[in-house]
């Protein structure tokens, strides 16, 4: 199970980066009184989240295997970390919903609901799953299973909940300001004074989670480096560094600082 962390530690980097940039964009739009730029952040944050997801699962599932290596070269783990892999890298896309509209809600005021029913579908019913199913089929893929079906169910719970729109009326809008839309105009009421004027101006939806992107392949140029700083480090190894690695490293080091400089 180490040893698969480490390659499926890629996916949470990235989605990680999404559900933060989704926060703070709704966040802000939502101070603004834009509510219908949150509903098109959204959008564009799922299907970059999405794409994302699915090329993660093409890496793991034809890959996965040949980073493994990197860890370890027993054949027995390799083989049950590639038996987890097709179970679970598959399913990566079930997991977005959980991460986005659960980061949207939070940004907009409302992290109570969003904590139960992540509690509920990721916790509780794993837990349920565990006791219920494992005794039935002593094998690694039926705990592994509880992951992608865990995450369905609670993807399905908060697509609900987004949809019924109770996180855009709690109390946080008594005070907040007029919105542009139809949204805004139903749940929110005017302030007295003049509402602030953007979020972010001059700065579109597109931009900025582009510019979380950037920031998600920066963190996947990290992990570069933890791969080769492990590969050196791995009792498999030889006193010289992994050659190829270290040239992945080197530029991956290179590609961090350019983008980090070129964002700030």
């Amino acid at each position: 199970w180490t040893a698969y962390g480490k390659v499926d530690s890629i996916f949470w980097m990235i989605m990680g980066a999404y559900g933060v940039s989704i926060t703070t964009f709704a966040g802000q739009n939502f101070g603004a009184g834009k509510y219908d730029r949150i509903k098109k952040s959204l959008r564009i944050c799922l299907g970059l989240a999405a794409v994302n997801s699915l090329f993660l699962s093409f890496i793991v599932l034809n890959f996965g295997g040949t980073i493994l290596l990197l860890f370890t070269r027993d054949a027995n783990v390799i083989n049950i970390c590639i038996g987890m892999m097709r179970v679970v890298s598959p399913a990566y896309i079930t997991y977005i919903c959980i991460e986005i509209l659960s980061g949207t809600c939070r940004g907009c005021g409302d992290s109570f609901f969003p904590m139960l029913l992540t509690c509920f579908g990721v916790c509780v019913l794993r837990i349920l799953w565990i006791t219920i199913a494992v005794p039935l089929r002593h094998e690694v893929a039926t705990v592994a299973f509880s992951y992608p079906l865990t995450w369905t169910i609670t993807s399905i719970l908060f697509i609900l909940y987004y949809k019924r729109g109770k996180w855009m009326q709690k109390d946080t809008l008594r005070n907040a300001p007029q919105g542009q839309g139809k949204d805004g105009k139903r749940f929110c009421k005017k302030l007295p004074a003049e509402p602030f004027s953007g979020a972010l101006p001059g700065v579109s939806v597109t931009e900025l989670l582009a510019t979380e992107s950037i920031f998600a392949i920066s963190s996947l140029c990290d992990s570069f480096l933890l791969l080769q700083e492990n590969s050196e480090r791995s009792s498999f190894n030889s006193s010289s560094p992994n050659l190829p690695f270290s040239v992945a490293a080197k530029y991956s080091r290179m590609f961090n600082t350019v983008t980090s400089l070129s964002i700030y």
